[in-house]
């Protein structure tokens, strides 16, 4: 897309790894018994934030990438066609350091219901 060309992707292949992360549609667990459409890529999804949390527990840096041609990715890792790539994760050192998220109290972000 025309308005991703102002962003510097070059992170991407100086990355020291590419996770690709992949599912199959057809083996979706329970969510076939509960006739649950896109399980596997909620599956997924639960598979990478658990990746990214074990990424960054290592000192390591990455993040969830979600823009690429699927067609091109499929013929480039010769995966079938079956699977839904549902991401990318460039695993690498990161640039800098990255400041703590400023955490807020507890009550002001939880909310009860009786």
């Amino acid at each position: 897309k025309g308005w991703v060309a102002k962003y510097d992707m070059s992170f991407i292949a100086a990355a020291k790894a590419l996770i690709f992360i992949a599912a199959d549609p057809s083996k979706i667990g329970l969510g076939s018994f509960m006739s649950e459409e896109g399980a596997h890529v909620k599956a997924a999804s639960a598979c990478i934030q658990n990746m990214l949390l074990a990424i960054t527990a290592k000192g390591l840096g990455s993040l969830w990438f979600t823009m690429y041609d699927k067609g091109h990715i499929h013929k480039t890792l010769q995966v079938s066609e079956a699977l839904d790539v549902v991401g990318l994760l460039p695993v690498g050192v990161p640039a800098a350091d990255m400041p703590a998220i400023p955490r807020r109290e507890h009550s002001a972000v939880t909310t009860y219901f009786a």
